[in-house]
């Protein structure tokens, strides 16, 4: 038994690649002719991609450095391409900071990023310090660990890249005694580490100090035998009654002997 094949179709003919197919069709589809779509690494560097991002303005009353470095993030997740930085940090400028850029724009023909950072710290930066490595070595504690974390943080960013090891030594330099000796006891690595042991050791002292507060002014008097003395009274009955002249002491006498009285010319008895 032979098996069950289709049965060939008398309308069909054999067709080899491109024989059959029209010339302005295949010229339509040759490689230099098909069309290319772009993909995500193709796209244009500057187009942005958080669209809800807020840009920070900046007014001149404080330090430049927080504003730049948020200008700074802002340019990383928007993919701001450099052409565009300036005229977008400058469009956000208010009051003494936009008066401040209109002469630099009017001066200078042209700005570029860094240039524009370098211009904006000198104009509204700290004062100008010769020695910010040696400032941050003589800063001392004043109240708690945060005001002074943030005093250095401060100092830290105006000054040179330092080593891990070089920040906890001088911020531990400044620490009060009673925190500092815990504090390099445990030897920290870096910043982060010696300031949480800061803050720690900080909040230990203070429950110590609450606790032994009581026992040293709130101590209770030992009841005595006599009944308690009132000053302010005694001192009021004194200043209110009225002083009496000073009597004077009777003067001795002597009885006379019967001789002494004849002498004196007295008749005896």
């Amino acid at each position: 038994m032979q098996p069950i094949t289709n049965p060939p179709n008398p309308h069909a003919h054999s067709l080899s690649p491109l024989t059959s197919i029209p010339p302005y069709i295949t010229a339509s589809i040759t490689p230099h002719h098909i069309p290319t779509y772009p993909t995500p690494q193709s796209f244009d560097a500057g187009a942005p991609r958080h669209y809800k991002m807020e840009f920070p303005t900046f007014d001149g009353k404080e330090d430049p450095l927080e504003w730049l470095n948020h200008c700074e993030q802002y340019f990383r997740g928007q993919r701001t391409i450099e052409e565009d930085k300036v005229w977008l940090a400058s469009y956000h400028l208010k009051g003494a900071a936009h008066t401040w850029y209109f002469m630099v724009e009017r001066d200078c023909a042209t700005v570029t990023w860094p240039q524009f950072k370098e211009l904006c710290n000198e104009r509204f930066g700290p004062p100008l310090r010769t020695n910010p490595l040696g400032e941050l070595a003589r800063l001392r504690f004043r109240t708690t660990v945060d005001d002074y974390q943030e005093r250095f943080s401060s100092l830290l960013c105006h000054t040179s890249p330092l080593a891990p090891d070089q920040q906890v030594q001088l911020f531990t330099a400044g620490l009060p005694e009673r925190i500092k000796i815990d504090v390099e006891l445990m030897n920290p690595q870096n910043l982060q580490q010696a300031s949480r042991l800061a803050r720690a050791y900080e909040r230990r002292s203070q429950v110590i100090d609450g606790a032994q507060q009581p026992q040293q002014t709130g101590r209770a008097p030992r009841p005595s035998g006599r009944p308690p003395v009132l000053t302010h009274m005694t001192d009021n009955v004194a200043k209110n009654t009225p002083q009496q002249p000073p009597t004077q002491s009777p003067v001795p006498f002597k009885c006379l002997t019967p001789a002494e009285m004849g002498v004196i010319g007295l008749p005896s008895t």
